[in-house]
């Protein structure tokens, strides 16, 4: 598939459908950095142990992803 084809899909996709694609683009780009592996086994340290975000912190992290998508 070219380029100006995957364009004219994706303008042609819904808001909700493009933040996936643009997350999941992220995503792919974040696996190529050294280190980010490791990052993912520390946070799942962390979640399985229990420890808990109050929601002053989760809200702010929300707040940073949505940013990220304009």
């Amino acid at each position: 598939m070219s380029i100006p084809e995957l364009k004219k899909m994706v303008e042609e996709t819904s808001r909700e459908e493009r933040v996936f694609l643009a997350a999941y683009l992220r995503h792919l780009q974040r696996g190529e950095q050294e280190g980010h592996r490791d990052r993912l086994d520390q946070l799942c340290d962390e979640f399985s142990s229990g420890r808990r975000y109050s929601i002053g912190l989760a809200s702010n992290l929300h707040d940073k992803l949505e940013e990220g998508d304009r």
